[in-house]
């Protein structure tokens, strides 16, 4: 079964030190395994780096789940 989901700040995928503020006004926030260390700090997950298509597969994860 596929959930169906909304474009919102339900979910932000970040990895600049400069996302700091997008990452605490989001319910679910996803560091890149390579982010700034304060990035992965604050977000509540980490997802896989950027060059091994993190989003897309945290993305189906969800779906898929």
């Amino acid at each position: 079964m596929i959930k169906a989901i909304a474009v919102d700040m339900d979910g932000t995928f970040l990895n600049s030190s400069g996302d700091l503020e997008m990452l605490a006004l989001a319910n679910e926030s996803y560091a890149m395994k390579n982010g700034s260390k304060e990035v992965l700090k604050t977000a509540k997950y980490t997802a896989p780096s950027n060059d091994e298509d993190s989003v897309l597969r945290m993305i189906e994860s969800y779906l898929y789940e």
